[in-house]
């Protein structure tokens, strides 16, 4: 677990910083269900992002805790 200021601003902070710094998705979840012929690639794809998303949240945790905005 991760040692962080939990006050809205920050979590806000954390947030935005991480979620901007996820490569964007290039489908919808429908266009992705009919242009995925195989599940396993979708949730392989999933698997990914999830844990890209994880990844820029730690960093973007990092980055707040050192220099908060309070």
């Amino acid at each position: 677990e991760h040692n962080f200021c939990r006050c809205s601003i920050c979590i806000q902070d954390i947030a935005a910083i991480g979620l901007n710094s996820v490569k964007p998705m290039d489908s919808s979840n429908r266009l992705e269900r009919i242009m995925t012929n195989s599940g396993i690639k979708k949730n392989r794809k999933v698997e990914e992002a999830a844990e890209n998303i994880r990844k820029e949240i730690i960093k973007a945790i990092a980055l707040v805790n050192a220099a908060p905005h309070h």
